[in-house]
């Protein structure tokens, strides 16, 4: 009786944008995932929504909006494509560059040791600290 008032307090707390993700989660809007995933491109598409990344790795946290424009622009040299589509969530290079790069300007540790250092890295280890978050309020380009 007493987890049954717990559960409908949790479910009663949860936000309209929780309980849908919960939903989700268990199965129950299978049916409907495709307007699920059209109403969530359309937002980021419009500029409405950002999806940005953050890297919670060690004492290494990085944000996509608070790498400095020299960081920026040595991403950019070592992957060869603009610092706004550094993704690393989907791509080991990008995580790896990101990692090594915050790694120098951040810890002061020589670029060969921040080499190494990444390369010790378990991919589990890395995926798990790189999450996505939206940004409810992105610059206008």
């Amino acid at each position: 009786m007493a987890e049954t008032r717990a559960r409908k307090a949790r479910a009663a707390a949860m936000t309209p944008a929780q309980r849908a993700a919960s939903a989700i989660r268990k199965g129950e809007c299978d049916a409907d995932l495709a307007d699920v995933l059209n109403a969530l491109m359309e937002r980021v598409s419009t500029g409405e929504v950002a999806l940005r990344w953050r890297l919670d790795l060690d004492d290494l946290h990085v944000t996509e909006e608070d790498l400095t424009l020299g960081e920026a622009d040595m991403l950019e040299r070592l992957l060869g494509c603009t610092w706004g589509e550094v993704n690393p969530l989907k791509s080991a290079e990008h995580a790896a560059a990101l990692i090594r790069v915050c790694l120098v300007s951040r810890t002061g540790i020589t670029t060969e040791e921040a080499s190494d250092l990444t390369k010790g890295y378990p991919v589990k280890r890395v995926v798990d600290a790189i999450t996505q978050y939206a940004e409810t309020d992105p610059p206008k380009a």
